[in-house]
């Protein structure tokens, strides 16, 4: 287990506002918020023309629990690397550079490795979207908030991530952030502090799933 302890000045409200009007503010952990990530993931990407390296929606701001834009990393049949957001009005898809990402690098290496990617020219497998379904996501979020570590409240979801593990397998990533009972917020002056902790709990293959 990893608590990564995380300050938060209190925002402003003209900074919550401007967020608020970008994204539809459905919640990260309730159907609506979710079905913006498995549409994105099902029917927003030419299948046709590029695989789904990893997929990832997070929380407009932090500790907000509201769903923000979703962000595809793809590769299409020649090997290169593209980047696909997908927010309520933008559904854009732009040719990232290896050298501008090294997270894309790292997942076109890996997938070599595990030989999903033969060469540039040979690309084989990538994240099963018609698998990624609401209900699946919703009941992942749920069961991360069953395994919270003692002592401690669920504050948000972070973040949805699908991916592949190294055999190829669609797996998940679920972000939650929690804070310490009774030591959430602190002030200093006129400052407002929360402390929170960033967990990130894995779903393999079966659904098992372990927190980091």
């Amino acid at each position: 287990m990893k608590l990564e302890k995380i300050l938060l000045l209190s925002a402003s409200a003209f900074i919550l506002s401007t967020s608020c009007s970008i994204f539809n503010p459905a919640k990260m952990d309730e159907k609506e918020g979710v079905d913006k990530f498995v549409e994105a993931v099902t029917t927003k990407v030419d299948t046709e023309k590029y695989l789904i390296v990893s997929a990832e929606m997070e929380e407009t701001d932090k500790l907000s629990n509201k769903a923000g834009s979703i962000v595809i990393d793809l590769i299409d049949k020649e090997g290169k690397p593209y980047i696909q957001t997908v927010s309520d009005d933008v559904n854009e898809v732009l040719e990232k550079p290896e050298n501008e990402n090294k997270a894309v690098a790292a997942a076109k290496k890996k997938m070599k490795d595990k030989g999903l990617l033969k060469d540039d020219k040979a690309i084989t497998k990538g994240v099963d979207a018609a698998s990624v379904k609401s209900d699946a996501v919703l009941a992942l979020i749920d069961k991360a908030k069953t395994m919270l570590p003692t002592g401690y409240s669920f504050k948000s979801t972070r973040s949805i991530k699908v991916l592949l593990d190294k055999e190829g397998n669609t797996v998940y990533e679920i972000g939650i952030n929690v804070t310490e009972n009774g030591k959430a917020t602190r002030k200093v002056g006129r400052t407002t502090y929360t402390d929170y902790y960033m967990l990130t709990y894995t779903v393999d293959k079966d659904g098992n799933m372990e927190m980091e």
